[in-house]
C-alpha cells in the first residue's frame, strides 16, 4: 500500500497544475501583506477609529495576527477552486490518458488504488492549509509582530495574543475539514468522467450556485439552505468566537461530515465498479 501511495503522490506532484494553486496562495498572501505594510499608518488609524476611545487595548494595533485573520477571511471563499484543480483531475485525468486502465488490469485491488489516490489528495490538501499557516500566520508575525485582534460579530470581542496561536491552529484544522468536502466532491465527479476539466468546472458551479442560493433571504428556502454544505464552510470562524455556540459548531461539523463521507462512498463504488472495457 505504501508503494502505491508513493506512486500516486509522485504523479500528483509531477503535474504543473498541482503547483498553480500553491503559488497562487503564496502570491495572494504576499500581496495582502504588502498592502498592509504599505498602508500600515492608515490601517492603524482605521482600527482606532472603529474601536473608539471607549476601548483601549495596548496591543490592538496592526500586527501579524490581524493580517492572518484577514487572509483567512479572503481565502476561504477562493480555496475550493484551488482544491478542485487537483482532486477533480486525480481519476478522470488518468482515464483520459488511459493510464488508469493499465493500472486496473494489474493484480492490484481497486480499493487500494482508490484509497491511495484519496490519501494523495488529502496530503495535497494538508500542504495547502500548511502553506496558509506558514505564510499567513508565521511570516505575518515576523513582518508585523504579535498582538491582539478585534473580532466583529454580534459584539466586538478582543482576543489576546497569548491565545491566538491556539485559535489559529484550531481554525486551520477546521478549514481542512471544510475543504475536504470540496475535495471529495471533485473526487467523486472525477470518478464518473474521463474529461479532466469537467469535474473541476462542475464542482465550482455547484459551489457557486449553493453560495448564491444560500444568500437568498426568502423564508421558503430557509430549511434547504440550512443543509447546504456551503452554509457550513466557514466552520473555522467558531475558533475565534469568545463564547462559541458549540451546538451550532457541532451541527455544522456533523453536516459537513455527512457530505464528506457521502461523496467519498459514492466515489468508491463508482471507481471500484467502473467498466474499463469502454
Amino acid at each position: 500500500m505504501g508503494n502505491i501511495i508513493y506512486v500516486e503522490l509522485y504523479k500528483t506532484f509531477a503535474k504543473p497544475r498541482t503547483y498553480i494553486g500553491l503559488i497562487a496562495i503564496v502570491i495572494l498572501i504576499a500581496l495582502i501583506q504588502f498592502g498592509f505594510y504599505a498602508n500600515k499608518d492608515e490601517v492603524g488609524g482605521s482600527i482606532r477609529s472603529l474601536m473608539g476611545e471607549a476601548i483601549t487595548v495596548e496591543n490592538l494595533s496592526l500586527n501579524g495576527n490581524m493580517v492572518c485573520y484577514f487572509v483567512m477571511q479572503m481565502l476561504y471563499v477562493h480555496l475550493p477552486i484551488i482544491v478542485a484543480l487537483v482532486s477533480g483531475d486525480s481519476i478522470s485525468g488518468e482515464m483520459n490518458s488511459g493510464t488508469i486502465r493499465a493500472l486496473m488490469v494489474k493484480p492490484i485491488p481497486r480499493w487500494k488504488l482508490f484509497f491511495a489516490k484519496f490519501i494523495a489528495n488529502q496530503i495535497y490538501l494538508l500542504i495547502v492549509v500548511l502553506v496558509i499557516y506558514i505564510f499567513g500566520l508565521i511570516v505575518s508575525r515576523l513582518l508585523f509582530g504579535n498582538g491582539d485582534i478585534a473580532v466583529y460579530g454580534d459584539e466586538i470581542s478582543i482576543l489576546g495574543k497569548e491565545e491566538l496561536l491556539t485559535r489559529f491552529t484550531y481554525g486551520i484544522a477546521l478549514s481542512y475539514i471544510s475543504l475536504t468536502v470540496i475535495s471529495n466532491l471533485a473526487f467523486m465527479f472525477s470518478s464518473f468522467m474521463e474529461n479532466s476539466i469537467a469535474p473541476i468546472v462542475i464542482t465550482m458551479v455547484i459551489n457557486i450556485v449553493f453560495l448564491i442560493f444560500g444568500s437568498l433571504t426568502f423564508e421558503l428556502f430557509a430549511p434547504i439552505q440550512e443543509i447546504l454544505f456551503t452554509k457550513h464552510m466557514s466552520l473555522w470562524i467558531y475558533s475565534f468566537e469568545l463564547n462559541p455556540n458549540y451546538n451550532e459548531m457541532y451541527k455544522s461539523l456533523y453536516i459537513l461530515m455527512i457530505y464528506l463521507f457521502s461523496f467519498l462512498t459514492i466515489a468508491f463504488f463508482s471507481f471500484t465498479k467502473k467498466d474499463i472495457t469502454q
